[in-house]
């Protein structure tokens, strides 16, 4: 099994790319930024934000008693103010749809420079939406042929 720390290493890396990294430019591992209603007010103030966390692991075999899979979830949380970018519309992007759209565009397929099969998008799902705010959590699963 890779370390989850590098696994959130990687996705951070090949997120922190064009065309996202143009219009974003806070990229961070999840550190429970979000653990009280309170704190995602408080990050408000530096949208859009991108954070990436190892969502855990289920071993499967792949080969008997030869190979195992190793299939990881890894998550990007996106936020910003609002979803359709309104207040970047000078910049020709922003909103929280657009950082869903680039994410997904750098890391579908991507195999994080050959450490993972290539990755495959899960889903979408929107985690907060308000008038100050919208956040969604984009879910990937990452596979890992191990020996046994």
């Amino acid at each position: 099994m890779l370390n989850p720390r590098d696994i959130e290493t990687a996705v951070l890396a090949a997120i922190n790319a064009p065309p996202l990294n143009v219009y974003c430019k806070n990229f961070k591992v999840w550190e429970s930024e979000f653990a009280d209603e309170g704190a995602l007010d408080r990050f408000a103030g530096t949208f859009p934000v991108c954070f990436v966390y190892w969502g855990g692991f289920r071993r499967e075999e792949a080969y008997p008693q030869q190979r195992y899979w190793d299939n990881s979830r890894v998550s990007v949380i996106v936020a910003d103010k609002n979803l359709r970018g309104i207040d970047q519309a000078k910049n020709n992007a922003g909103g929280a749809y657009d950082l869903i759209k680039d994410v997904d565009g750098l890391l579908q397929g991507n195999n994080l420079g050959g450490i993972v099969e290539p990755l495959t998008g899960i889903g979408a799902t929107p985690l907060r939406i308000n008038k100050s705010m919208a956040v969604y959590g984009l879910d990937y699963e990452v596979k890992v042929l191990n020996p046994q």
